[in-house]
C-alpha cells in the first residue's frame, strides 16, 4: 500500500509540473510582439486612454475622418509610453477632431509583457 501511495504522490507531482509549464509557456506566448511592416496612417484620434492600468501607458486609434466606419481592416490602434512626447498632441486632438495627425509606427519584433508599450510610433500634426 505504501508503494501506490507513492506513486499517487509522483502523478500528483507530474501533473502539477505539468499544469505550471502550460502556463508559463501560454504567457510566454501571449508575451510575443510582432508588426511585419511599417505603417503610415493619417486622420482624427479617438478611443483615447490615459495612464492604463498597470503600466501608465497612453493608448488611442486613429481612424480618416471623424464619420469613418472602423472596421478590421482599417482599425489601426497604437500605444506610447508615459515618458512620451507625443501624449500631449494626441490629447488635444482627442479634443479637438480639427486636429488631424499623422502616425507612422516601425515595424518590430519583440518579446515583452503585454500591457507593455514598445517605442515605435512618432505622431505629427497635419498643418
Amino acid at each position: 500500500m505504501n508503494n501506490n501511495n507513492q506513486k499517487g504522490n509522483i502523478d500528483l507531482i507530474l501533473i502539477l509540473v505539468g499544469v505550471f509549464f502550460s502556463i508559463f509557456l501560454i504567457l510566454a506566448l501571449l508575451s510575443v510582439s510582432f508588426k511585419g511592416s511599417n505603417e503610415r496612417v493619417s486622420g482624427v484620434v479617438y478611443n483615447t486612454t490615459n495612464d492604463t492600468f498597470i503600466a501608465g501607458n497612453t493608448r488611442f486609434s486613429i481612424r480618416a475622418a471623424e464619420n469613418t466606419f472602423v472596421s478590421e481592416e482599417n482599425k489601426s490602434s497604437y500605444c506610447l509610453p508615459p515618458n512620451s512626447e507625443y501624449i500631449d498632441l494626441i490629447n488635444r486632438a482627442a479634443e479637438n477632431k480639427d486636429i488631424k495627425v499623422v502616425v507612422r509606427a516601425e515595424k518590430y519584433f519583440a518579446i515583452k509583457a503585454p500591457w507593455t508599450c514598445y517605442n515605435n510610433v512618432v505622431v505629427e500634426e497635419v498643418k
